[in-house]
């Protein structure tokens, strides 16, 4: 096994965890050091070095390169649907549009939390609205 090397030191668990998990998400073996000790020790975040993430010597220069590209806001938002090109500006990459005032209104007066997908798309380049086709639900 390649020998682990530090590609990132975040001193904010919270970033730790999410940077690590994307870089997880994106195929890198990446896994955090010290993450129980400065859980419980949170004052000594500085004095240790902070969470230093760890990841193979032969994967360590991809996940510097997809940290850098998050920090540099390089990465794609979105998702292809196939087939799917916005109307106006034939853009391919799309957000799906969370309805909002029926679970709203479900939550207020049953105290019930509800969501579901919506087939509503939202165009990342122009923000124009289309729906998805019934095939992608």
């Amino acid at each position: 096994m390649p020998e682990l090397v530090t590609v990132a030191t975040i001193y904010d668990p919270e970033e730790a965890h999410v940077a690590c998990g994307f870089l997880q998400a994106n195929g890198v073996d990446a896994l955090l050091g010290e993450a129980q000790t400065l859980s419980t020790l949170p004052l000594h975040r500085v004095a240790l070095g902070g969470y230093r993430i760890l990841a193979p010597s032969n994967q360590a220069y991809a996940a510097r390169m997809l940290l850098a590209s998050v920090d540099e806001g390089r990465q794609q938002t979105g998702y292809a649907f196939d087939g799917t090109l916005c109307k106006q500006c034939g853009g391919a990459r799309f957000t799906r549009v969370k309805p909002w005032l029926f679970p709203t209104f479900l939550f207020v007066v049953l105290g019930m939390a509800a969501w579901w997908n919506s087939r509503r798309l939202r165009c990342t380049q122009c923000g124009a609205v289309t729906d998805a086709p019934s095939t992608e639900i």
